[in-house]
């Protein structure tokens, strides 16, 4: 896991810290910036006071149990960024694959988009009902009560703005794969966006759909540990690539059998995306 640094503790030295960490976003790796963050935020932390035994003493601080207040508004946050992106590309709202224009006015209806988001292993519900003004909508999450929010997405700076309840609060959004990424005070939250099955459908040969094997990011590929008509199943390692002196082990995404290898050579430079094994169901 790639991982940021911090520089000697001072007072003087906070201020610039904490708009170092909580910009940094990154994507597509895990790294400890949400650490940093609360490191660098410790009382103890910023008057000096660093031993051996910092971070024990201070667990359950740097260490602590997730929020379910912030995770919902984060998810409020990732399921408003993801639809107005999209719009801002001009790309229409569709269900099932029919275009439905979000801005067009409809009698007695609003139109409403349902959205599953992955949060780790959790999954979140979020509903989204468009108001006829712009920039209003009603949210809701996993059931609760209706909340009434205003948002805008600025596409410049990838950034979000929300109002609700009279608090005003704004995050920079990433968007990596099917990924929404927050980055704000709190910290970077990451959240999986499903594909709808009339699209997966569509994409059956491709990486995400479990039918293949790719690298995570560029490297070199270290080694292969499976051959062409081998079993496998779901977790197993079937190939390392190194880049930046760090061994990523790719595992398998499911059971099967290995279908083909491919062209890539061990010792040799592999693009990220690059197929290296090909899966199939057993027969």
């Amino acid at each position: 896991m790639p991982r940021l640094s911090l520089p000697i503790p001072s007072p003087t030295l906070q201020p610039a810290v904490d708009r170092e960490t909580q910009t940094r976003g990154v994507v597509g790796l895990e790294t400890n910036v949400n650490f940093l963050l609360r490191l660098s935020g410790a009382p103890a932390f910023v008057e000096g006071d660093v031993h051996t035994a910092f971070i024990p003493q201070h667990e359950a601080t740097l260490f602590p149990a997730p929020d379910p207040v912030l995770t919902e508004q984060r998810a409020l946050q990732s399921a408003l960024a993801y639809l107005l992106s999209q719009r801002t590309k001009g790309i229409d709202d569709s269900w099932k694959g029919i275009t439905v224009k979000s801005t067009a006015w409809r009698p007695n209806y609003n139109l409403k988009k349902n959205i599953s988001l992955m949060h780790g292993e959790k999954e979140i519900k979020v509903e989204v009902e468009y108001k006829n003004s712009k920039n209003d909508y009603r949210v809701r999450v996993e059931g609760a009560g209706w909340m009434d929010v205003y948002a805008t997405f600025d596409s410049t700076n990838n950034s979000l703005t929300t109002s609700l309840g009279g608090r005003r609060s704004s995050v920079n959004v990433m968007f990596f794969k099917d990924q929404v990424h927050l980055c704000d005070e709190y910290g970077q939250s990451a959240f999986d966006i499903p594909k709808p099955k009339y699209q997966s459908a569509g994409d059956a040969g491709s990486a995400e759909s479990g039918n293949s094997a790719s690298s995570p990011t560029p490297g070199v590929l270290e080694r292969i540990l499976v051959k062409e008509g081998d079993k496998v199943v779901k977790g197993q390692p079937l190939f390392v690539v190194i880049a930046m002196k760090m061994e990523y082990v790719v595992r398998s995404p499911r059971d099967g059998v290995v279908a083909a290898i491919g062209n890539a050579r061990v010792g040799e430079a592999v693009g990220k995306g690059a197929q290296i094994v090909i899966l199939q169901e057993e027969k």
